[in-house]
């Protein structure tokens, strides 16, 4: 039986920033990082429906209950797909926008890491150093999902686990040019014409 750590982890300790006088990693987002932020937006959603039955109707409850369903079906509440990787739902983007949905994945980003955190302690984090807890947080989630960590890639590479994110980084970089974004922006928009250019690590 596998593990939280070892079904949330990916290779190497993560994506590290300091707070509080220590140093915290967390781990770059995958497939059952995704799911799992996924599962905590679905009950989430269904906790805060229940928490607010007393301001419905019997019969007004009855539909939110079933458009929460809907919702679910219709994918408003999955990240990634076999056949979208990265496909994220509106009720996972609007979740995540929130307090709430940033604790809960930082939560489940450091618990590789550092076991789980408690809510109060994220909070502290997150006050001692808000921009590099951003930063941290910008970065893991930037690393391809189904691409091998550059720890692990090393090995199979021949280059160091130095040159591995190195290149890894540099990769970032271009990725973010401008021919690149239009690529992204073009596909996640359904409006890309002609070849596609790499905008992918090698």
């Amino acid at each position: 039986m596998s593990t939280v750590s070892e079904t949330l982890g990916g290779d190497g300790p993560g994506v590290p920033f300091t707070a509080l006088g220590e140093t915290f990693h967390l781990t770059p987002v995958g497939p059952a990082l995704r799911a799992a932020f996924s599962s905590w937006c679905r009950v989430w959603s269904q906790e805060d429906l229940r928490r607010r039955k007393a301001e419905f109707t019997p019969e007004q409850y009855a539909e939110e209950q079933a458009a929460l369903r809907r919702d679910v079906r219709l994918g408003l509440y999955s990240w990634g797909t076999p056949l979208e990787k990265e496909a994220l739902g509106q009720a996972v983007a609007d979740l995540f926008a929130t307090p709430e949905g940033e604790i809960a994945y930082l939560q489940l980003a450091l618990h590789k890491a550092h076991g789980k955190v408690p809510t109060e302690r994220i909070l502290q984090i997150v006050q001692d150093n808000p921009e590099g807890v951003k930063d941290a947080l910008m970065e893991s989630l930037d690393l391809v999902p189904n691409w091998p960590t550059p720890e692990s890639r090393a090995a199979t590479t021949g280059l160091s686990k130095t040159d591995q994110w190195r290149k890894y980084h540099s990769w970032k970089a271009a990725r973010w040019a401008p021919d690149c974004l239009r690529t992204i922006l073009a596909a996640e928009t359904g409006t890309a014409t002609g070849p596609t250019p790499t905008c992918s690590p090698s």
